[in-house]
């Protein structure tokens, strides 16, 4: 029964990695240096610099969040019953929650201030 389902597993995953096998690009270092250089020289001004600086910072902040719900789901998952493990996790929930909507909203902000003085 074990290796039915192995075997299964096997075949769905080579099945989905396949189309990225077959379409994937040319990343070799000197296409990534270009492409970089390239994006670097279409940076004709200040506010799209900062522009981009402010979407690679809320990148970076829902990177961090993500990391944080996995890992608070992952204590939750473990705790065994535990109500301490357990108030720790939903702690790290919610406080990662209003971080985001703190974020979210702070971006608005930005953006409804650059397009209102922009």
């Amino acid at each position: 029964m074990f290796k039915k389902i192995y075997k299964s597993l096997m075949y769905f995953t080579v099945a989905l990695m396949l189309p990225k096998v077959v379409f994937s690009a040319d990343y070799s270092t000197t296409t990534l240096k270009s492409k970089a250089f390239n994006d670097l020289s279409k940076i004709s001004s200040i506010d799209i610099l900062m522009s981009r600086g402010i979407n690679a910072m809320i990148m970076f902040m829902g990177s961090i969040a993500l990391a944080l719900i996995i890992y608070a789901g992952f204590l939750w998952m473990t705790a065994g019953g535990n109500e301490s493990k357990i108030e720790k996790a939903r702690t790290i929930m919610v406080w990662t929650m209003l971080g985001t909507v703190a974020i979210g909203a702070s971006y608005a902000f930005i953006r409804f201030i650059i397009g209102v003085f922009g």
